[in-house]
């Protein structure tokens, strides 16, 4: 049974706005906990309250968020929010750039940066709060979960893998999680009872979200979607109730729900399908919409027939609800939401005629991307990479949506139709990247509690004993993941969720070693090295080499080069390892090391028994080589201009990094042509190809290296050891 807002009764619209405010609980179903207030007792041991348990998780996820949150090496994306977010708090103001997204979250990092100082971990901090701060969302939908799937709920944004590991990752993916979740208990808590406070937070929420990531321009699309299913699902219910075949006007009917869902479903997959492939894609969007305004009013039609023959007529449920406020209301909920976006969008002010940025480019440049495919990776991408993680979740949340569309509520429904739309939306959207399995996860995260509730009632019948066993070890398999994936594995390609432009422990000893040849410069010549790098792939040292003073950055080696010799003040330089061949400077000591590296999964080849392999243990499936992908990195210009420069060229980078992409195939014993010379060819292929890295020379100077081999050994031990996936000259054996 659904209660919703329903004016049967009153005659005047204050009697209905009044019947608005003081319904029942929205969407909630009494049959899955009607005692959900009480404190539980399992096996006579009596639990806490319900809050207690929910505060205590949060407790828990905060602690896994905090702990090490540094240690790990920057992403190539985390050091593009943390170089960002510093430059905001150095004074320097950037307009918004939908390439990098933002801009709110490098507000609150900078603010971060200025209490706690700049480090890695701050640099991470946001995550890691709002990460956190989403476990305990789902006390406020208790209502809707029961006491034990609202305990489950939490305790899956805690361990889940994915969740965990995005909140301890500088990019904005753990931060829309908490906005998206909060946006619907926010939605769903108006829609129990409307209060302009509700509608101000929501509109305040989505305010956020905008100006975090463009993807909520997804959510607000899936949102409107849903209440237009909703509107017609309690058009529906007031039309059978008239017609004597249902006598409650809040029930919902499943198998109304259901069909509806489905409509949505299939048409919103042939709009994205289709307006992909032809690059119409906003046209059919907007004819999907269309349709399914066309289904509302059609369910609407014997309602708005009554409305024409009583002047009285209120509208029932959800639009009821939108009426309870008034335009009064609505005009200061929208008003903070227009103040906060024009804040967020014109950096506080400094550059006004940019507030409609997050709106024309944020569009212009998410419809540019859709050709793209950045990460290349398969529509079905999202069907293989989320359940080698959050298999167990998944399964539950199977078990949930089948009770939320048995027995349909609003948040049942809600969270059915975000995990189906959010899975088509990203499977056809033109990045295909593992942080964005997030968002699908989210909802499916949500249904695994309600999953696990039904689960706990049903616990009488005879095979509950099993399933509970097989629950409980899959909760610590996927926690022992979890904790693999984030700790031990944080910097390792094999995993999906790093998978790309991970920096490696290689990089850690290299800027140890760069610490370690300035303490003996310092010594000898009362000055730190002297350090020329690269700046083809620049990212993630802009970052950690922020406040270094004395760096040349250059594009061409040649520069470096004073009357045919190298420029005999440089310490230390840092090349990629095609650049230079280190023979040629007999003045230097050369260490070969992995930079960033990657694993780039096809899934044709991979089948069942490869996928279960890869849950167990991380070994990697069979897969076409790429040897020389490079990924996203800065396009070479003849001369060095500024890091502002190099930033700029990223984008053209990842054009050229898309160009050089090899398509996945079978490929034991075959030669592949090398991205970069389509007439050349790499070595045959050993199974094993698909880890790759960005290579690097870490070249020291004669006048140190002996010194620092001396007195420092350790870094460059670590510099030397073979990693699990990265290039053949510096992985270790597959086999």
């Amino acid at each position: 049974m659904s209660s919703i807002v329903t004016p049967a009764g009153p005659s005047t619209k204050s009697e209905s706005a009044q019947l608005a405010v003081a319904a029942p609980s929205v969407g909630s179903d009494p049959d899955l906990d009607p005692q959900f207030e009480e404190r539980l007792t399992i096996g006579g041991v009596r639990l806490p309250r319900l809050g207690t348990i929910v505060l205590a998780l949060v407790a828990i996820a905060l602690a896994l968020r905090l702990w090490e949150l540094g240690a790990r090496p920057f992403h190539h994306d985390e050091s593009l929010d943390a170089w960002w977010s510093w430059r905001f708090r150095t004074g320097i103001v950037d307009p918004y750039d939908p390439v990098y997204h933002g801009p709110l979250r490098f507000f609150v990092t900078a603010g971060l940066y200025e209490v706690f100082g700049e480090t890695d971990a701050v640099a991470r901090l946001f995550s890691a709060l709002t990460g956190a701060a989403a476990v305990g969302l789902p006390w406020f939908l208790r209502r809707d979960l029961g006491r034990i799937g609202t305990i489950a709920a939490a305790v899956a944004l805690t361990v889940s893998p994915t969740m965990l590991y995005y909140s301890r990752f500088g990019r904005e993916d753990a931060q829309m999680v908490f906005l998206t979740l909060l946006a619907m208990v926010l939605g769903l808590a108006y829609l129990r009872k409307p209060r302009i406070a509700t509608a101000t937070g929501l509109t305040f929420t989505l305010a956020c979200s905008f100006a975090i990531k463009e993807s909520t321009y997804l959510f607000t699309l899936l949102l409107v979607v849903f209440l237009l299913i909703m509107i017609a699902a309690q058009f529906d219910a007031q039309n059978r109730v008239d017609l004597g075949l249902e006598s409650d006007p809040s029930s919902l009917n499943p198998a109304f729900i259901s069909s509806a869902l489905l409509f949505a479903s299939a048409g919103l997959t042939i709009a994205v399908v289709i307006g992909a492939a032809s690059g119409q894609l906003f046209p059919l969007i907007a004819l999907y919409m269309a349709g399914l305004i066309a289904f509302t009013g059609a369910a609407a039609l014997p309602q708005l027939r009554k409305r024409e023959a009583n002047p009285d007529f209120e509208w029932p449920g959800i639009m009821g609800a939108f009426a309870a406020i008034g335009w009064a209301g609505w005009a200061i909920a929208m008003g903070v939401f227009a103040v906060a976006w024009f804040a967020f969008f014109t950096i506080w002010f400094k550059i006004p005629g940019d507030w409609h940025t997050g709106f024309t480019e944020a569009i212009n440049y998410w419809d540019s991307q859709q050709e793209v495919n950045r990460g290349g990776q398969p529509w079905y991408y999202y069907l293989y990479a989320l359940p080698a993680y959050e298999w167990l979740f998944v399964g539950l949340a199977v078990v949930g949506a089948w009770r939320g569309l048995r027995r349909p509520t609003m948040m049942s429904v809600l969270m059915v139709w975000f995990a189906v739309g959010s899975m088509i939306l990203y499977s056809y959207a033109g990045e295909r990247m593992p942080w964005l399995i997030a968002h699908p996860l989210l909802p499916m995260l949500i249904l695994a509690g309600l999953g696990t509730q039904v689960l706990w009632q049903e616990r009488s019948r005879a095979a509950m004993p099993a399933i509970a066993v097989f629950v409980g070890l899959g909760l610590i398999f996927t926690t022992f993941t979890s904790v693999r994936a984030s700790f031990n594995n944080g910097a390792d390609g094999r995993e999906i969720l790093s998978q790309a432009g991970q920096a490696t422990p290689h990089l850690t000893a290299a800027l140890d070693r760069l610490e370690n040849i300035d303490e003996i410069a310092m010594r000898e010549t009362g000055q730190p090295a002297r350090l020329a790098i690269h700046s083809t792939n620049a990212w993630p040292y802009s970052w950690y080499l922020r406040n270094r003073g004395d760096v040349t950055w250059f594009s061409d080696v040649n520069s470096l080069f004073i009357d045919g010799a190298m420029d005999p003040s440089i310490d230390v330089i840092i090349i990629d390892r095609n650049a230079i061949a280190p023979d040629t400077l007999p003045d230097y000591q050369a260490t070969l090391f992995a930079m960033r590296s990657w694993w780039v999964p096809t899934y044709n080849d991979a089948g069942p028994i490869g996928w279960i392999k890869y849950a167990r243990d991380r070994s990697l499936w069979e897969q076409n080589p790429n040897p020389n992908y490079a990924g996203v990195s800065e396009a070479t210009e003849e001369e060095a201009g500024g890091i502002g420069e190099r930033i700029s060229q990223l984008g053209q980078g990842a054009q050229n990094g898309v160009s050089g992409w090899v398509g996945f195939a079978s490929a034991d014993g075959a030669t592949i042509p090398a991205p970069a010379d389509p007439n050349a060819s790499t070595s045959v292929d050993d199974g094993r190809d698909g880890c790759g890295s960005v290579d690097q020379w870490f070249l020291v100077h004669n006048r140190f290296a002996f010194t620092e081999g001396n007195v420092y050994p350790g870094p460059i031990a670590e510099m030397n050891e073979l990693l699990p996936c990265a290039s053949d000259t510096l992985s270790e054996p597959a086999f």
